[in-house]
């Protein structure tokens, strides 16, 4: 029986030892982002935003700012572009909120 429990033990480690090797290397596995402010909104639709936001990225745990377009739809959220250059936006179709 110790033998069994030994072989058992050994083939659980190295398994476990595996998976967190696999699991360390990964790229950040889901990316959620906070709001910081809302800085655009669309002219023909009031849910269509662009808004400054940032996530924290869990390696160096600092945050990382951002501009997202995004479509709020009640409670839910569709993100349509991530990083999005403020600077050359066209102003026709986006009045600034701030």
């Amino acid at each position: 029986m110790t033998i069994i429990c030994g072989v058992l033990n050994f083939i659980f480690l190295l398994g476990m030892l595996l998976n967190f090797y696999i699991y360390s290397n990964k790229i950040d596995p889901q990316t959620q982002f906070f709001d910081i402010a809302i800085i655009y909104r669309n002219k023909s639709q009031n849910n269509d935003k662009i808004i400054s936001q940032y996530y924290v990225n869990w390696k160096t745990n600092k945050p990382i700012p951002t501009n997202n377009r995004v479509y709020d739809f009640g409670p839910f959220r569709y993100f349509i572009e991530y990083d999005i250059d403020t600077l050359g936006i066209d102003k026709k179709d986006w009045v600034k909120v701030n």
